[in-house]
């Protein structure tokens, strides 16, 4: 029942995240005047006495079907392959969230708090992902004789500070329900409002944003890049072949999770020193955020313990990204 009225509240939040970065991103290119649908005619009869409001929900609801019809391939690819990556990788982040903590290794409940991060997961894979893709398609349109790479950098910044702006509460508690100090994500969000109040559920944002923002550039733009060249590559097979029609091929599955894990384990590999700043930082080793973290550890541990721990690291990313790009090329595929 529980689990049941969680996943009903995690459709209502993935309904009203897809409004608002729809009307973000299509507001801009949308035009001044608007036709009324048959449900503003209705909404408008049913209101004779709010005309004012009639007529300024005509271009939010005709705003949000233009970029829902526009971007729901990318939106629900986003939605299903987040949610289906965190899930399946869920049990070992959980165990490496309690080596973190110091506890000792345990097989019991390894998917406890799974429902609270999957509320939090989804909707940050709708808006970084699908985000991303929409800002890609804007900046594109914007600056149509600009080279790829800065958009690509562009769409990954803007796409991850979207979603960090969710992910981060969740983030939270999740952590709070892994290592045991709850027993549930409403129990843990209720004492950290109570006695932190709403900041108490963003702190670490910053910190957040400086580590994910990196690896979220690294990844999009190594992905983008391994993709092109696999699909060059396919369509100079059919060409050799003597098929026809290779204007809109993308890659399978087996080729989505090949392109993705490369892309996930460079990113993970190359953004290593970021993660073991932050752990120190957790830990409360150091201080002075990342600039005190990173003097710390090349003075006391050398430079080379700035990579320590990054095979772990690419082996838990790296499944991770290439599970998340199967499903996303493969939904994505369905709508296009």
């Amino acid at each position: 029942m529980q689990m049941g009225q969680t996943f009903m509240n995690l459709i209502i939040l993935l309904i009203t995240l897809l409004l608002i970065i729809n009307v973000v991103v299509a507001t801009s290119s949308t035009p001044k005047s608007f036709k009324l649908s048959k449900i503003d005619s209705s909404l408008s009869n049913l209101n004779r006495g709010g005309d004012a409001l009639s007529s300024s929900s005509s271009p939010l609801l005709n705003t949000l079907k233009k970029g829902w019809e526009a971007n729901k391939g990318h939106l629900s690819a986003a939605a299903l392959a987040r949610g289906f990556s965190i899930f399946c990788m869920f049990p070992v982040d959980t165990i490496k969230t309690r080596m973190q903590m110091g506890q000792t290794f345990s097989f019991d409940g390894l998917f406890n708090g799974v429902g609270s991060s999957l509320l939090g997961q989804i909707p940050y894979g709708v808006l970084t992902f699908g985000g991303y893709e929409i800002y890609k398609s804007k900046f594109t349109s914007m600056f149509p004789l600009a080279p790829s790479l800065p958009v690509y950098i562009a769409a990954a910044v803007a796409g991850d500070m979207t979603g960090s702006g969710w992910l981060v509460p969740s983030e939270v508690v999740k952590q709070n329900v892994q290592g045991g100090n709850y027993v549930s994500a409403g129990e843990a969000a209720r004492s950290i409002f109570k006695s932190k109040g709403v900041g108490g559920f963003y702190q670490g944002y910053v910190s957040n944003c400086f580590r994910d923002v990196p690896f979220r550039v690294f990844q999009m733009v190594s992905y983008e890049y391994v993709k092109d060249v696999m699909v060059k590559a396919k369509v100079k097979r059919m060409e050799k072949r003597g098929e026809k029609g290779s204007i809109g091929v993308g890659l399978s599955s087996g080729e989505a999770a090949i392109a993705g894990a490369i892309a996930g384990s460079f990113s993970a590999g190359i953004t290593t020193p970021l993660d073991v700043m932050k752990s120190k930082m957790m830990t409360g080793q150091v201080s002075g955020g990342y600039l005190g973290a990173l003097k710390y550890v090349v003075e006391n541990e050398g430079k080379r313990a700035l990579f320590k721990g990054a095979v772990p690291r690419v082996g838990l990313i790296g499944p991770s990204v290439a599970i998340f790009f199967v499903v996303y090329e493969g939904v994505k595929n369905k709508f296009s």
